[in-house]
């Protein structure tokens, strides 16, 4: 089976220090990305949300495993998905670049299928879900870049 790759990107008026605060902090993702639950089965470096985490996450009756691969302050956010959705070696990066007036967020993933004939559906539903999740978080990184300004 082919290896599938799903790229999406956004724009937030944050700071990429901004994004990534709610990008590496994986319990904050129930306020912001609608997850039901993201808890740590082992912290990574820096504690708890670095290089080496295991995460826990669930989304209804979905649960799913990620484990951090790269974990660069305000720039690089990688991960890989052990879980019950139908992939084979999935790993997503995530990179924010500064640009004027905010971050550029790059979500790249690539993954292969575990059953024949399921690729492009996948690439459909997993364009879907990221594309959504990095609007979300574009939109909550501003929301905190908004309190922080009202706060000064």
């Amino acid at each position: 089976m082919s290896r599938k790759s799903v790229h999406v990107t956004a724009e937030s008026m944050a700071t990429p220090s901004q994004v990534w605060t709610l990008l590496a902090d994986g319990p904050s993702w129930t306020r912001w990305a609608g997850f039901d639950e993201v808890d740590y089965d082992r912290e990574g470096t820096p504690a708890p949300h670095g290089l080496g985490a295991v995460r826990r996450i669930r989304i209804g009756r979905l649960s799913s495993i990620e484990n951090v691969l790269a974990f660069e302050e305000d720039r690089l956010f990688s991960y890989d998905y052990v879980g019950t959705l139908p992939f084979k070696a999935y790993r997503a990066d995530v990179t924010l670049t500064a640009v004027e007036g905010g971050t550029f967020i790059d979500w790249r993933s690539q993954f292969t299928t575990k059953y024949p004939f399921t690729g492009s559906l996948l690439r459909l539903v997993m364009t879907r879900v990221l594309t959504d999740i990095s609007k979300r978080l574009a939109a909550a990184a501003e929301g905190v870049a908004a309190d922080g300004a009202s706060a000064s």
